[in-house]
């Protein structure tokens, strides 16, 4: 069975709210939790995503430079 939820990615460092965002997030999206900018627009970049939640300060490429 495919999941049929919209595709979420979540570009987060912080080590405990990252998790915790995707947790809830999860009940209504398939999220994909990415930790650092260069790997967020990345992924962004490739993958299809319906939503994007991206933190303003990341490593590598910041939130507004993406």
């Amino acid at each position: 069975m495919a999941d049929t939820r919209p595709r979420l990615l979540l570009a987060e460092d912080d080590p405990q709210l990252g998790p915790l965002m995707a947790r809830v997030l999860d009940e209504v999206y398939e999220v994909r939790l990415v930790p650092d900018g260069g790997d967020a627009l990345d992924a962004a970049l490739e993958g299809l995503f319906d939503v994007l939640i991206i933190d303003r300060r990341l490593p590598t490429v910041d939130g507004v430079s993406m």
